[in-house]
């Protein structure tokens, strides 16, 4: 015989009602009992009620592979319902095991499934506890949404930088300090990848494990990866907001579900209360100055190499072109690393001879510090807008249905009176908001104190890469020494130095200063080996 044992989302291992050590002990007592001996065990744990037994990831193998379908002639359960739940499924375990010679037996229920009486007796009973997980789904949600309108722990796991503290959301201080060096480091226009890579070698714990460490697991080791970052800069629980996900509702109204029958949802959003104002759960993370200073700077991100690379980024990757257009590229013989035209790589050289690295980027630096070296350099503070246009426009929704609502004829009473309350609670709430002026997300420049040579020499390459990058730079070079800047957005590279400096006026200037600077440079190096 196959004993079955089958462990429901809905009920923890330790309830001793229905503990996989409970099922298992039943159903070995009743094979000792009937001179039965159990050859194998098809164990399901953490499996929606709403998967098809036959499709189960255990105990579907057992109806699927013929060698292990030709092993049992009866399936055991503690329960029909741990074999099989509803009608409609326990129907399909039943004629499949009439087609095949199998018996049913459920070990802690009395009656015959190879007669008419036992099988009417079992799908009542199927039913029954079908409509008991229906009303236990509904009390769990219902109280799930309370609870989640507080902003109090659910019993769920915590967004990454907080922890559960009793039934309230605390701030994880360890999780809070990783969150901002990330911060800065985005910010300051580091490279995801580069970031992802050092966490992950300095051993920093990952989400996931950060989460089994604050509940006393041990850590599986689990890596940091572009989109577990991107996730926490992304999301609103840095304010300390409550956010939640929806669940994905199918053509029939009910949720749609994985192979596992679990259940898919939709994006998060922020919970508001009756006012129409988000939901804070804990201490913020982030300011929300700070958040949209982050958003921004992720929005403007320039992907300063592709996200597998390991090593640093060349500082001219997609800044070095050749006179025919196509970007340069390193390439290596071994013992030396040259920019190369593209148009090598796609089978139509232009005629261009490669460029050692070292030589193109002294070239480069030379060039552009002799140009801006001396400028003051200017630090970018980020000051958010003020607009509560998406706050407005929803509450407006809101107080419009509440409006219909109000005239229609059922609702009436204390009904109407909570529905007039709620009415006015938003109104004072819009009246705020309309009282607030409106200002315009940007930046405003300060002094940092140091110039731009300076500046430029604290940075890495990946940084110093997606500062040319966002600069729109563009360096020309052809292999007879000839060279020249194209700083398609000048105004740019100089709003990052000195916005006080007029583009045209320092350009003119520099190209004053090109041909003298270009003899000196003839004089110095030589090209090829």
């Amino acid at each position: 015989m196959l004993g079955r044992i089958r462990l429901s989302r809905f009920q923890g291992k330790e309830d001793v009602t229905t503990s996989p050590e409970r099922q298992r002990l039943a159903i070995e007592r009743w094979a000792e009992a009937n001179g039965h001996v159990i050859i194998g065990w098809a164990e399901d744990l953490d499996l929606g009620r709403s998967v098809d037994p036959l499709e189960a990831p255990e105990l579907g193998k057992w109806f699927k592979e013929p060698e292990r379908t030709d092993a049992w002639d009866i399936i055991a359960g503690y329960r029909l319902d741990r074999v099989a739940t509803g009608s409609i499924y326990l129907s399909k375990v039943m004629a499949w095991c009439l087609e095949h010679g199998k018996s049913i037996v459920s070990t802690s229920e009395t009656f015959d499934l190879n007669s008419s009486p036992g099988r009417m007796v079992a799908f009542i009973l199927a039913e029954v506890a079908a409509g008991e997980l229906e009303a236990i789904r509904e009390r769990n949600t219902n109280a799930f949404d309370y609870t989640y309108s507080k902003g109090m722990y659910t019993g769920r796991m915590t967004p990454y930088g907080y922890k559960a503290d009793g039934n309230e959301y605390a701030v994880d201080h360890d999780a809070k300090a990783v969150i901002l060096e990330i911060v800065e480091r985005v910010i300051s226009q580091e490279s995801i990848r580069k970031i992802v890579i050092d966490l992950n070698e300095r051993g920093v714990p990952s989400p996931s494990d950060q989460q089994r460490l604050n509940v006393g697991k041990a850590s599986r080791s689990a890596r940091w990866s572009h989109q577990s970052i991107n996730r926490i800069l992304t999301s609103e629980t840095l304010l300390g907001y409550a956010m939640r996900r929806d669940a994905i509702l199918g053509k029939d109204g009910r949720p749609i579900r994985d192979a596992k029958g679990k259940k898919q949802f939709g994006e998060s959003y922020v919970v508001r209360d009756e006012t129409g104002a988000p939901v804070v759960r804990a201490e913020p993370i982030l300011s929300r100055t700070r958040f949209d200073e982050l958003q921004e700077a992720l929005g403007k991100r320039v992907k300063s190499a592709p996200q597998r690379r390991k090593t640093e980024t060349d500082m001219l990757l997609r800044v070095f072109y050749c006179p025919c257009g196509e970007p340069r590229y390193t390439v290596s013989n071994g013992s030396r690393t040259y920019y190369r035209c593209a148009s090598s790589q796609k089978g139509k050289p232009c005629g261009q001879k490669a460029i050692r690295k070292e030589l193109a980027e002294t070239i480069f630096e030379e060039g552009m510090l002799d140009s801006f070296g001396n400028l003051p350099m200017q630090k970018r503070v980020y000051v958010p807008a003020t607009n509560n246009a998406d706050e407005l426009a929803s509450i407006e929704a809101e107080i419009e249905n509440i409006a219909d609502m109000i005239t229609a004829p059922a609702f009436r009473g204390k009904t109407r009176d909570k529905l007039a309350g709620r009415l006015e609670v938003l109104d004072k709430r819009r009246s705020e908001l309309e009282a607030q002026p409106v200002r315009q997300a940007g930046y405003r420049l300060e002094p940092t104190g140091e110039t731009f040579a300076e500046h430029w020499g604290g940075l890495d390459s990946d940084r110093r890469n997606a500062f040319l990058r966002n600069a729109g730079v563009r360096f020309e070079m052809k292999s007879d020494i000839e060279f020249h800047f194209d700083f398609t957005h000048l105004e740019l590279l100089l709003g990052l130095i000195d916005p006080s400096i007029d583009p045209q006026e320092h350009l003119d200037a520099e190209k004053a200063k090109a041909a003298a600077y270009r003899a000196e440079l003839e004089a110095q190096y030589s090209w090829g080996s």
